[in-house]
C-alpha cells in the first residue's frame, strides 16, 4: 500500500513543472535584447539541469516509499545483498490449544501449513531452515534441535510432514516460556546466527507476559534475527476443561468411603448447557455427573461418595464430550490404597485416658470401618517415637517428656510431609516442650510459650462457648450438627506467655501460626503452624477426664460428645494428607534422575483421540514401553523412584521405595482458555520488535518473506539523493549568495 502511494506521490514534481511552465507569460522589453544571445548559449544547460533536479526529487520520493513498505530483495538479488545464504529458524507452538478446531477452522493444520510455506517457499530460494516445537525446545537436549535443513528440499519437506503427522503435543508451552529458553541457548550453546525467527503460535492471552518482559525476550532470543510473530487463531473460541479430579482429605482406605471432588470450567463467552462427566472405576462405568448449565468464564464443582472394595492400585477416570481441544476432555486419579493407615498415639495423660478415648474414636467397635489403625504408646516408652516414617499421622496427647532424640524425630518427620496433633493437658511438661519445639528452641516448629494452665470462664448467656474458624476440621460442627457446638464445656486450658500470645489484628504469616478455635473470652484454643513442611497442630486443652479418679476435674467435655469421633477422624485425615494424597503429576514433568516411568496401557479404560505426546515418532509398543524423562502423555503411571536416604528416617538410612508408585499425569487446565489476542495486541507486547501478521495473510502473500530485506541501502541511497538534490537546487538557482567581505563593509556604512 505504501509502495503505490509513493508512486502516486511522486507524479508530484512532474505535474508542478509542467503547471510551471504554462504560467510563464512574455512581456517585451527592450533592455531584454542584449541578454538573449547569453540565454541561447546556457538554456540547454539550465533545462539539464532543471530536469535533473526534478528526477531527483522524484526519486527521494520512490526511495522513500520503498524504505517505508520495507522492501526486500527477490530470487537472484536476495543472494547479492546479502553475504550469506540466510539462515531460518522456526518455532512451531504445539501446546495442545494448539489442537483447537472447529467446523471452519484447524489451528494445527494452519500452524503446518505456515511451517510449510516457510520450509519450501514457492520461489526459487537459497539458504537453510530448522524447524523446532516448543516441547522439544523446553525438553529436549540441546544438540537435538537445531539441525538444519536446505530450503525447499526434501528433507525440510520431511520435517513438515513429521511435524503433521504428530500433531500437537500436550505440553501448556507457551510462547515467552519458548523465548525464555531459547534466549538461554543462544547465550550459551548455539554457535551459529539466525537470519530470520519465525514464532508460529496461537498467542493465547494467558501465556503472554507484560510487554516490557516480552519485549526483552524477543530482543535476547533473536540475536540479531529479524523476528517474525505468525498468528494462526486470533479469533476466541469456546472450551470446556476438567480443571480438578481429587479425593478430599480422609481416610483413603479399601472399604472407606471417600469423597470425590470434580470441576469444569467453561472457557467460554457463552454458557455451557447440558454439561455431564463421565466417570470409570477401575474400567467400570459409574454413574455420570450432571453439571447441567456453567455459566460463561465459570467453574463449577462437585462432590460425589467414593469407595474401593479391595486394597490395591485402582484407576478412575473423569470425562467431558468432546468439543474444541481433546486433550483436557479428560482427567485421571490414580488410587493405592492399604487395608488401613496406622496413627501413631503417643500418650502421656494419667492412665492412659487421652489415648483410650482417641483410639476408639479412630477405630470403634463393630463393623464400622474408618482405615485408621490406631497404635497407642506410653510417652515414657524409649521408643515411642520409634518407627515414625510408617505412620500416617502423630498425635502426642499430653505429653510428660520429650527429649531432643524425639524432637529431632518430629521435626525429620515434619519435613517429610507428615501431620503431628499435639494435645496439652495437666501432665504437659511446658520446660521441656519449650526448648524441644517451641519458642525456647533454637529454631521452633511454633513459636509460641507456655504459661500456666488456667480455669476458662463459662460464656455468657446465649454465647458459643467457641468461636471456630472457617476451617475443614469442624465441618462437623457445621451445617445440620452446629447443635453440638453449645453442648461443648471448657474447664481448664494452657496460657500462652504474653510475649507469644498473638497481637490484635496480626497475621498469621508475621507470627507462623494461626487461631483456629478460641475460647469465649478470646484465648486461643487450637493453633496451626502456617509456614514450614508437613502440618501442626496444638490443642491448648485435654478431652478426657482420668479414670478412677473423680476428683480429677475434666479439662474438656469432648470426649463425651456423641460429634468427638467425627472430629478425631477429621484431624486425622487433615494430618494425614501429606503422607495418603495420591500421587497426581502435569504433563511435561522431568522426574528425578535414575526414575523409571512405564505408562500403563489399559489403566485409563477406553482410549480417546486426542494423540499420545512423545519427542519420538510413535511406536506399536509406545503405551508399553518405559519413557524417559519427562513425562509428556497424560495417563497412569508406575514410576520407580531410585533407593534415597529419606527425612523420616531420621537416621540417615537408606530407604527404599518397595513397589512403584502409581500416578496419574494430568495436562495442566489452565492451558485450555482459548482466550486469544489480536495481533496488534500482540505487536504491541511484543514492544515493535517483531512484525505480527495472522497466518491467513502470511498464507496469501505471493512471494517468499524470508528475501534480503533492502533496508540498509535504501538508506544509503536516499541520503545520497537528499545530498545531490540540495546540490542541484544551488546551482539551478538565480539567487547568488554575498560575499561575506562586502557584506561586512556595507555595514560599517
Amino acid at each position: 500500500m505504501l509502495a503505490w502511494l509513493g508512486v502516486a506521490a511522486a507524479a508530484a514534481p512532474v505535474l508542478l513543472h509542467l503547471i510551471n511552465l504554462r504560467r510563464r507569460k512574455r512581456i517585451p522589453w527592450a533592455a531584454m535584447a542584449f541578454l538573449l544571445e547569453s540565454d541561447q548559449q546556457h538554456r540547454s544547460s539550465v533545462q539539464l539541469k532543471e530536469l535533473l533536479l526534478m528526477a531527483m526529487r522524484v526519486a527521494i520520493i520512490l526511495l522513500a516509499a520503498c524504505l517505508l513498505g520495507g522492501l526486500q530483495a527477490e530470487e537472484g538479488l536476495s543472494d547479492w545483498f546479502q553475504r550469506a545464504a540466510p539462515r531460518t529458524l522456526v518455532l512451531v507452538d504445539d501446546s495442545f490449544s494448539m489442537a483447537d478446531h472447529s467446523t471452519d477452522a484447524d489451528v494445527w493444520r494452519t500452524a503446518v501449513a505456515v511451517a510449510e510455506r516457510i520450509a519450501s517457499p514457492p520461489t526459487a530460494a537459497t539458504g537453510e531452515v530448522t524447524t523446532v516445537r516448543f516441547s522439544e525446545l523446553i525438553h529436549a537436549a540441546d544438540d537435538e534441535m537445531f539441525a538444519a535443513a536446505p530450503l525447499g528440499g526434501e528433507e525440510a519437506r520431511r520435517r513438515v510432514r513429521l511435524l503433521e503427522e504428530r500433531g500437537p503435543s500436550q505440553t501448556a508451552v507457551g510462547p515467552a516460556e519458548a523465548l525464555r529458553r531459547l534466549a538461554a541457548i543462544s547465550n550459551r550453546d548455539r554457535e551459529a546466527s539466525y537470519t530470520n525467527l519465525y514464532v508460529v503460535s496461537d498467542f493465547r492471552k494467558k501465556d503472554l507476559t507484560t510487554a516490557d518482559e516480552l519485549a526483552e525476550l524477543v530482543d535476547e532470543a533473536a540475536a540479531g534475527a529479524e523476528p517474525r510473530f505468525v498468528h494462526c487463531a486470533p479469533d476466541r473460541r469456546g472450551n470446556l476443561s476438567l480443571s480438578e479430579l481429587r479425593l478430599l482429605p480422609g481416610a483413603r482406605a479399601a472399604g472407606v468411603e471417600a469423597t470425590l471432588r470434580l470441576s469444569v470450567t467453561n472457557h467460554s463467552a457463552i454458557d455451557a448447557e447440558g454439561v455431564v462427566v463421565r466417570l470409570t472405576r477401575d474400567g467400570a462405568a459409574l454413574p455420570a455427573v450432571a453439571l447441567d448449565t456453567i455459566g460463561a468464564g465459570e467453574t463449577v464443582t462437585r462432590q460425589a461418595p467414593l469407595r474401593f472394595a479391595t486394597p490395591g492400585r485402582h484407576t478412575l477416570v473423569a470425562r467431558l464430550d468432546a468439543d474444541a481441544v481433546p486433550a483436557d476432555n479428560r482427567r485421571f486419579l490414580a488410587v493405592d490404597l492399604p487395608e488401613s493407615h496406622e496413627v501413631l498415639l503417643v500418650d502421656g495423660s494419667s492412665g492412659g485416658a487421652e489415648g483410650r478415648v482417641f483410639a476408639a474414636a479412630l477405630r470403634p467397635q463393630g463393623s464400622l470401618r474408618t482405615g485408621w489403625r490406631p497404635e497407642p504408646r506410653a510417652n515414657d516408652d524409649p521408643s515411642a517415637f520409634d518407627g515414625l516414617e510408617q505412620a500416617a499421622a502423630v498425635m502426642l496427647l499430653d505429653p510428660t517428656r520429650l527429649d531432643s532424640n524425639a524432637a529431632a524425630k518430629l521435626r525429620a518427620y515434619l519435613a517429610d510431609g507428615g501431620g503431628v496433633l499435639i494435645c496439652l493437658g495437666p501432665n504437659a511438661d511446658r520446660g521441656a516442650l519449650g526448648r524441644r519445639i517451641f519458642a525456647d528452641a533454637k529454631t521452633p516448629l511454633l513459636p509460641i510459650g507456655l504459661d500456666l494452665p488456667t480455669q476458662v470462664a463459662p460464656p455468657p448467656d446465649g454465647a458459643a462457648p467457641l468461636a471456630l474458624r472457617e476451617h475443614p476440621l469442624f465441618k462437623a460442627f457445621q451445617g445440620e450438627r452446629n447443635g453440638f457446638l453449645p453442648l461443648i464445656r471448657m474447664a481448664m486450658r494452657w496460657d500462652l506467655r504474653p510475649a507469644e500470645a498473638p497481637p490484635e489484628g496480626s497475621a498469621p504469616a508475621e507470627r507462623g501460626y494461626r487461631v483456629l478455635a478460641q475460647t469465649a473470652d478470646g484465648a486461643p484454643l487450637i493453633l496451626e503452624r502456617t509456614s514450614g513442611p508437613g502440618r501442626l497442630l496444638v490443642m491448648l486443652t485435654t478431652t478426657a477426664r482420668p479414670p478412677n479418679d473423680a476428683a480429677a476435674p475434666a479439662w474438656s467435655n469432648l470426649a463425651t460428645l456423641p460429634v468427638f469421633p467425627i472430629l478425631v477422624n477429621e484431624i486425622a485425615g487433615w494430618l494425614a494428607v501429606g503422607r495418603t494424597r495420591e500421587s497426581d503429576l502435569t504433563v511435561g514433568t522431568r522426574l528425578a534422575e535414575g526414575a523409571v516411568a512405564a505408562r500403563q496401557a489399559n489403566a485409563g479404560g477406553p482410549p480417546d483421540q486426542s494423540p499420545a505426546a512423545s519427542l519420538d515418532p510413535p511406536s506399536p509398543a509406545a503405551d508399553s514401553a518405559a519413557h524417559s524423562t519427562p513425562l509428556l502423555s497424560s495417563g497412569i503411571y508406575s514410576i520407580e523412584y531410585p533407593a534415597q536416604p529419606t527425612a523420616a528416617t531420621a537416621s540417615g538410612h537408606a530407604r527404599s521405595v518397595a513397589q512403584p508408585r502409581w500416578t496419574a499425569v494430568n495436562v495442566e487446565p489452565s492451558e485450555g482458555d482459548l482466550t486469544s489476542t489480536t495481533t496488534a495486541e500482540v505487536a504491541s507486547l511484543a514492544g515493535g520488535r517483531a512484525s505480527v501478521v495472522t497466518a491467513d495473510a502470511f498464507l496469501d502473500w505471493p512471494k517468499d518473506t524470508r528475501n534480503a530485506s533492502l533496508g540498509p541501502w535504501l538508506g544509503l541511497l536516499l541520503l545520497a539523493a537528499l545530498a545531490g538534490e540540495r546540490a542541484l537546487s544551488n546551482a539551478c538557482s538565480y539567487v547568488q549568495a554575498r560575499p561575506a567581505k562586502a557584506s561586512a563593509v556595507r555595514g560599517r556604512v
